[in-house]
């Protein structure tokens, strides 16, 4: 027994219709789906800016009170030219600078000759009287600082156009040098007072036992030994009879050998 199928048969006219529009959809799912399909992302949506919206400052007039200050508009810098590295040229030559050779100096040591002239004064019985003054002294260091001498020292003066009067002391001292141009000096002695007539001796006083001091100071210093200083020299004794105390005062520019 046949039997029939009773479904409605479809409208190809409907369909007809569609398939313009369903191969158009295809199309574009596979152009979508193939590699290399660039792909336009949609466009942020524009936000209103928070808070209320300043106005634009009107042109020449001066911004908001609340608006932050405007940049600093600093000039560029300008170009720097660029330094090229030192050159290298070693190191250079040592300048050694020598000092000059000390002078040498002659030392305080062996044998020792000096001689003074100058002015001086003899004061007897109150009584003084400037004359001309002279010292001689020979001997030897014992050391740089002291020197034993034997030691001449007379002062000679006129009393009168015929008469003439001398004090000098005879005996040894010690000399020292306590500093490099400076020196004192003691000693004793035997002194006596004369007096000439014509160049004769008339009159003398005995032999008395004297005391000789002395201070100097080197102003001439050579390396040969020559030596010149300025002396201030005192001596004094005291005699019998009624000539008493003599003293004697000279200021004399020594020459000393050693």
């Amino acid at each position: 027994m046949q039997t029939f199928n009773l479904e409605p048969a479809p409208d190809f006219r409907r369909i007809g219709r569609r398939a313009p529009l369903a191969t158009a959809v295809a199309v574009a799912v596979m152009l979508a789906s193939a590699p290399g399909f660039a792909q336009t992302a949609p466009p942020p949506p524009a936000y209103p800016p928070s808070g209320p919206a300043q106005p634009a400052p009107a042109p020449n007039q001066p911004p908001p009170p609340n608006s932050p200050p405007p940049p600093p508009n600093y000039p560029p810098p300008p170009p720097s030219a660029p330094v090229p590295p030192p050159a290298y040229q070693g190191y250079p030559p040592p300048n050694y600078s020598y000092l000059p050779p000390e002078a040498p100096r002659r030392g305080r040591s062996g044998f020792a000759l000096g001689l003074g002239l100058g002015g001086g004064a003899v004061r007897a019985k109150d009584v003084g009287n400037n004359g001309l003054a002279f010292t001689f002294g020979v001997g030897g260091f014992l050391n740089r600082q002291v020197a034993l001498m034997f030691d001449y020292y007379v002062i000679s003066y006129d009393l009168d156009a015929i008469t003439s009067e001398k004090h000098d002391v005879i005996g040894g001292a010690a000399q020292l040098y306590f500093a490099d141009m400076l020196w004192i000096k003691a000693g004793l002695g035997l002194g006596s007072l004369k007096a000439s007539q014509g160049g004769f001796q008339v009159d003398s006083t005995e032999r008395a036992l004297a005391l000789t001091a002395g201070f100097g100071v080197e102003v001439l210093q050579t390396d040969g030994g020559f030596v010149l200083d300025l002396q201030l020299r005192l001596a004094g004794a005291r005699y019998r009879g009624d000539v008493g105390s003599v003293v004697n005062t000279a200021i004399l520019v020594g020459m000393n050998f050693y």
